[in-house]
């Protein structure tokens, strides 16, 4: 668990698509935002993982489990010391003002996914939560900074469908409990396939009449993680969920992330 903390990519992921974002709106002046921003979703991250393994009750290394909670706790902090530096020192506030639902999204996220009576429950769908806020958190920081944001209101729900696909999606073919998933979340990650295409076609066909960068980069990822349920039958769970975070780096092949 502690080894899968420092090969996630989602931290980088949301470097880019918030990068990309900012370079097709004319959004200035953000390299100390997207560095906050990869440390918040790394934050983020950190907390699940160390409130799962707060959760564990049971297990056959014990002291193990005291050091890998000790490494998590530490990073944890580091993170949190760092992050609220760099947003205060360097963040726009209006920037600070609109993630505000974010955080708040995210403790709630983590109070009813560590909650007692409702952990690993069937009843709500974790992923797509996930992938909404995910969407939420590169996407309003550069909301708050643009003058007409009725275009990126327009690919809002683009960017949310495509990182839902990928948490649905690891959760079918990387997950050690997919018995544990919510119906829908089921249903997504069984018809990965379909439903990547399908958004590809939707956001091709859009760009054929609006143009841009941010919807040439949806066609391509999604295009990947259509591909994944039958390039990786037989990869490990590691290798899926590699593959299925990769899938989403698609704004840094643009040769406009660059500029």
């Amino acid at each position: 668990m502690v080894a899968a903390l420092f090969i996630d990519l989602a931290p980088l992921v949301a470097i880019a698509w918030f990068r990309l974002l900012a370079v097709a709106f004319n959004v200035e002046h953000v390299n100390a935002t997207a560095i906050a921003l990869g440390l918040f979703v790394w934050l983020v991250y950190t907390s699940d993982r160390t409130l799962d393994v707060l959760a564990m009750k049971r297990t056959k290394d014990r002291s193990g489990n005291t050091i890998e909670f000790g490494i998590l706790f530490a990073t944890l902090f580091a993170l949190f010391g760092t992050d609220v530096y760099l947003a205060l020192k360097s963040v726009n506030s209006l920037v600070l003002i609109a993630i505000a639902p974010v955080f708040l999204g995210v403790v709630v996220y983590l109070g009813i996914v560590h909650g007692r009576a409702v952990h690993m429950s069937n009843d709500w769908p974790r992923e797509i939560l996930v992938g909404v806020l995910f969407a939420l958190g590169f996407s309003l920081p550069i909301a708050a900074l643009m003058a007409h944001r009725e275009r990126l209101l327009l690919l809002y729900p683009f960017l949310a469908v495509l990182a839902t696909l990928n948490c649905c999606g690891v959760k079918r073919w990387a997950s050690l409990h997919p018995q544990s998933r919510h119906k829908l979340t089921r249903w997504i990650g069984e018809h990965l396939n379909r439903l990547g295409f399908g958004l590809a076609l939707a956001a091709g066909v859009l760009r054929m009449v609006i143009g841009g960068p941010v919807l040439l980069a949806i066609v391509i990822s999604a295009s990947i993680l259509a591909l994944l349920p039958v390039l990786g039958k037989r990869w490990t769970r590691q290798a899926w969920y590699m593959a299925a975070d990769i899938a989403l780096c698609s704004p840094l092949l643009l040769p406009v992330f660059w500029k």
